[in-house]
């Protein structure tokens, strides 16, 4: 029995872009979340240098990371079909919703699913004993809101 994969692709840049031009805005989004899970306070004179270092960090890390995965994604013929649709104006807007509706339903199903599956761990399994630890060793983790 043998496996066989679909054909390579090039290397599409301009998904990696279209996938740039998405993370850059959402990594600000997180800076007041951030902040509050640290309990942090920017100082006005602080802030460009945080707003500068979050667009560093967007662009570097995700920005490499997303070509990598992009780039081996094509050598063996995956991929994100429906952006690599809409950018090479390959399909309609129609025949995009229709691709987008069939593969919304599955990722929701999949992210409940994982979800549900990573709360009752957390639950059941790894806080339990984290909370023996924690209580062994004198450490109080504050409530949160």
């Amino acid at each position: 029995m043998s496996i066989s994969l679909p054909v390579r692709r090039a290397f599409n840049w301009k998904v990696w872009v279209f996938v740039l031009v998405l993370v850059v805005p959402s990594s600000y989004a997180i800076i007041p979340y951030s902040s509050t899970l640290t309990s942090t306070t920017y100082k006005p004179d602080e802030l460009p240098g945080v707003i500068m270092l979050t667009l560093v960090n967007a662009l570097l890390v995700t920005g490499v990371l997303a070509g990598i995965g992009l780039f081996f994604a094509s050598r063996i013929g995956l991929g994100l079909p429906l952006v690599e649709g809409w950018v090479k104006r390959e399909a309609s807007c129609l025949q995009l919703v229709g691709r987008f509706r069939r593969a919304f339903g599955l990722s929701v199903l999949v992210g409940v699913v994982a979800s549900l599956a990573v709360i009752v761990l957390d639950t059941f399994v790894f806080w339990p004993p984290l909370a023996v630890e924690l209580d062994y060793l004198g450490i109080v983790i504050p409530a949160t809101v």
